[in-house]
């Protein structure tokens, strides 16, 4: 497992927590187009295990190289954007 893999999984996890408790929060909605703006649980789980799947193929079956490096990089501006996002509108998470 790459460093960029184990940094997208900890961003995307703090991600998928946010976003179930959005799910579960009645003053706050989803703002992914791809997950919906009220989508189910379901949906949800969806998203983040097909997004996890394209990450590690991208991790483990991609040749090393730029096109690897700028891909993995996406992932993680992605979710790290979505986490400080959730943040600043109040989403916190405990571990």
């Amino acid at each position: 497992m790459s460093l960029f893999f184990a940094t997208y999984l900890m961003l995307h996890y703090i991600d998928y927590r946010q976003t179930t408790a959005i799910h579960d929060s009645p003053t706050h909605y989803e703002v992914n187009p791809f997950i919906g703006r009220n989508a189910n649980r379901a949906s949800v789980n969806r998203w983040f295990v097909g997004t996890t799947a394209a990450a590690y193929y991208i991790d483990q079956h991609m040749r090393h190289g730029e096109t690897r490096k700028v891909l993995q990089c996406m992932f993680i501006g992605f979710s790290a954007t979505a986490v400080a996002r959730n943040y600043s509108i109040g989403i916190r998470i405990n571990f």
